[in-house]
């Protein structure tokens, strides 16, 4: 039944780019695809997968399509051409499956985000790619969700046909993808969009921050900038001025003081004499 679906779900891929393949390569698109099969098949026996009988394994042959379907543009066209059109194809066949798989487990219809993505995770870790690859959580709350990818299996399979250039593909299709799901929380990859495998990273990250958090944050931000807080350094000289300024107004108010006392010392002194003369 598994691999009922599995072929059913790559027949209705091929069918979903075949506009594209036929605007890309001008020519027959059923017999590029029946090539880029046998092409596909070629590559998987080159991988460690090829001695394995399990769900991975599939996978992973799965995936080689992609990187045969790129070596075979290749050689139809220059390579910056070719990454174009395997652009649309990812985007084309990820967002098929991705948005069929999240029909069938309901996630449009969780109106709270954070149980959405709890949905979502479970699916994820329990069946399809989430199965095979490497995942860490760092904090998972209402406002902020943050895990990282510590093994890819795109990243894997695409290395092993020769075609790590393609990962990023996967990587930059999150993008799409997690702000449209989560439509309440902003996806990045923790500060940068280079913080992802495809992008030579060592990690991929998945960070979701919930919108109202950003927006108040954003906020305050602003109160600051229109009205900044004085600059602690000049702060400090201020305040050590205005204690100097005050010694030395305490000083003169002594030295004032002890001026007139003195004065006042001596003339008492001086009538004490006389009386004592009288």
């Amino acid at each position: 039944m598994a691999d009922m679906e599995s072929n059913l779900t790559v027949l209705l891929c091929i069918l979903d780019i075949r506009k594209i393949l036929k605007e890309a390569i001008k020519s027959s698109w059923l017999f590029f695809m029946i090539r880029t099969f046998f092409k596909a098949n070629s590559l998987f026996k080159t991988t460690r997968w090829a001695k394995m009988k399990n769900k991975e394994a599939k996978f992973v042959k799965s995936i080689l399509i992609l990187a045969a379907l790129y070596l075979k543009l290749k050689k139809k066209m220059n390579t910056e051409k070719a990454m174009e059109v395997m652009k649309e194809i990812v985007i084309r066949i990820s967002s098929s499956i991705d948005y069929s798989i999240a029909r069938k487990s309901l996630l449009f219809t969780i109106p709270d985000p954070f149980e959405r993505w709890i949905r979502y995770r479970s699916g994820l870790i329990t069946e399809g790619f989430g199965l095979y690859n490497d995942i860490e959580d760092v904090y998972i709350s209402w406002e902020r969700i943050h895990y990282v990818v510590k093994r890819c299996i795109f990243h894997d399979a695409f290395v092993a046909a020769g075609t790590p250039e393609l990962t990023h593909l996967i990587c930059d299709y999150d993008q799409t993808f997690h702000n449209t799901l989560f439509k309440e929380y902003y996806f990045d990859r923790n500060g940068s969009i280079y913080n992802a495998i495809g992008h030579g990273a060592e990690i991929c990250h998945y960070v979701w921050k919930h919108r109202e958090i950003l927006t108040h944050e954003f906020k305050e931000y602003l109160k600051q900038k229109k009205n900044p807080p004085a600059d602690k350094e000049s702060d400090g000289v201020e305040k050590r001025s205005n204690v100097r300024r005050q010694y030395e107004r305490r000083q003169k108010e002594r030295r004032k003081y002890g001026r007139r006392k003195g004065g006042r010392r001596k003339e008492d002194s001086d009538d004490s004499g006389q009386e004592k003369g009288h």
